[in-house]
């Protein structure tokens, strides 16, 4: 009987310790909002880790340290299972990244290069036409989001430039940046793309830019210095734009 109350005083003790109510709050936040897997996980883990520690410290057999170790690995597997079972996110993230194709007239094909399903895909889009009478101007490219892309999949071509009204007149001098990200995603991808209206054109990714954020003139009052950069881009990092070859559908009878 008296170890059956000492359990009960256990359980009331490590319960109504404030190191427990302090655990369980980022538990909590885990499961409210949304987030980057990697972090979620990273709270749940600090989150047992307290737990446990909570458990050893308030076990009830101060006096027999061994019977005070089963007490904590018991809590620890009773709240560690549940906890990783139903909360912890899978350790692959998405990873999604993009192509231009067609290079006349280059359409944005958005490629999901990882083994999972990204959802909340945005693109944004920021380019100039160096022969245009307005060159210091962004062409009016909206931001645009994709709902979701399964695992090794590919949307798209997406006419990034059927908004413009007029479009670039054939041999128009166009740069500038397009970026790729999606909330789960560890980075995202940011490109430099350069290209002649008509005729083709290259895109070379920034890998210093890992955030998925625009490359854009600091200050436009200095916009020449940043249309003169794409003229420094080495060759081994360019990507020629090419002609979009869809995926073959699999014959379903086969």
């Amino acid at each position: 009987m008296a170890g059956i109350q000492k359990l009960f005083s256990g359980i009331k003790n490590f319960v109504l310790h404030k190191c427990t109510s302090l655990a369980f709050a980022p538990v909590l936040w885990v499961v409210s909002w949304k987030m980057n897997g990697t972090t979620a996980n990273w709270i749940l883990v600090c989150s047992w880790l307290l737990l446990v520690v909570t458990a050893y410290r308030t076990h009830p057999w101060g006096k027999n340290p061994s019977l005070g170790v089963v007490w904590t690995v018991a809590i620890a597997l009773a709240l560690g299972y549940p906890m990783h079972r139903f909360l912890w996110s899978d350790s692959e993230l998405p990873d999604v990244t993009m192509r231009l194709v067609s290079p006349k007239s280059p359409d944005l094909v958005i490629v999901n290069q990882s083994n999972v399903t990204a959802r909340q895909i945005k693109y944004a889009v920021a380019l100039w036409d160096l022969d245009s009478p307005n060159r210091s101007d962004p062409l009016h490219i909206p931001i645009e989001t994709f709902d979701f892309l399964k695992a090794q999949q590919t949307a798209g071509p997406e006419d990034i430039f059927s908004q413009l009204n007029p479009k670039p007149k054939d041999g128009d001098r166009i740069v500038g940046s397009i970026s790729i990200e999606c909330p789960d995603a560890p980075r995202g991808h940011t490109f430099l793309v350069s290209l002649v209206w008509g005729k083709g054109g290259w895109y070379a990714e920034a890998k210093g830019e890992k955030m998925g954020r625009l490359i854009v003139p600091s200050n436009f009052k200095h916009i020449e210095a940043y249309f003169a950069q794409f003229n420094t881009v080495p060759d081994r990092s360019k990507v020629m734009i090419g002609e979009w070859v869809e995926d073959p559908i699999p014959n379903p009878l086969f």
